[in-house]
């Protein structure tokens, strides 16, 4: 192929698509054209034109020859080209799970009640928390009383700079209770936008068991919910043994589409208010 045929290819599909047609990764085109001096779409270029964006195509760098362009063996390459195709399906199945997370109108509801198995198991949890931090304020107050060390600070539960972190089986939330039942209305709307989108909603499996993962369309992704916190600075109490630091909760809130524990596929961010009124309407916050 020479050098002109093949920059008249990359300015015309991905190379995503083009490269396991010519037994090569994206990678690989892209370092096959560097080599040659042969100039490919910036990032973003191909989303401007599908929005019919005005695109400038780079222009070929002049030569005194229109080198050959030496492409791999299609028969020492029919492995990485199946593996460059699988990859590619992949990513594929992934981008049209994701780009169905479209929320159909829906307001944030009043109640729990009548609510979705996951809120309610996540909702029972939470429960728990309350119970929990209800005794130990109890038994503190009764220590501080009798002027006795108190020994229950540190909680049972999970949690991360004064959050708690959701068990197996559970929504993927990290919070405080100050705003849990706002939180958890927040993820039945949130559900059943998605369930009303054709999504189907379930937990997690294996090592991801409190995770949510979101299918649709061959492939999925997974929920992740986190309230923002501030530590409140205090002076520590020397009759408590243990000294459990204090954080307060802020009205900001984050929601990340994850591929797996490291891989962001969508993250926003915002407050109660915002994320209310963008299910008013009709779209993802």
């Amino acid at each position: 192929m020479r050098r002109s045929e093949l920059y008249a290819l990359v300015w015309q599909t991905p190379l995503r698509h083009l490269g396991p047609n010519l037994g090569l990764s994206d990678v690989g085109l892209s370092k096959l054209c560097r080599r040659y001096n042969i100039p490919v779409p910036p990032i973003g270029y191909w989303t401007r034109l599908a929005t019919g964006k005005t695109c400038v195509q780079a222009p070929l760098p002049p030569s005194d020859v229109d080198h050959e362009v030496h492409l791999p063996e299609k028969d020492t390459t029919a492995a990485r080209s199946s593996d460059a195709t699988r990859t590619q399906q992949v990513q594929q199945a992934f981008s049209r799970a994701r780009d169905a997370v479209v929320l159909q109108p829906i307001d944030i509801p009043s109640s729990l009640d009548h609510c979705h198995p996951l809120v309610a198991k996540t909702a029972r949890f939470f429960q728990s928390i309350e119970r929990d931090e209800a005794k130990l304020a109890v038994e503190a107050e009764e220590a501080r009383r009798l002027r006795k060390p108190f020994f229950g600070g540190m909680s049972s539960h999970r949690m991360t700079t004064g959050r708690y972190t959701s068990g197996s089986g559970c929504l993927r939330i990290t919070a405080t209770l100050t705003h849990i039942d706002w939180i958890l209305r927040f993820h039945e709307a949130l559900i059943r936008g998605l369930i009303a989108g054709g999504c189907q909603v379930v937990a997690g499996r294996g090592d991801t068991s409190n995770t949510v993962e979101i299918r649709r369309a061959g492939g999925a992704i997974r929920l992740n919910f986190s309230e923002q916190v501030e530590k409140i600075a205090q002076p520590k109490r020397q009759d408590f043994l243990f000294h459990r630091d204090e954080y307060r909760a802020v009205d900001g809130f984050k929601l990340k589409l994850e591929r797996d524990w490291h891989v962001i596929a969508r993250q926003w961010t915002g407050t109660a208010n915002s994320w209310s009124d963008s299910f008013r309407r009709s779209h993802a916050p």
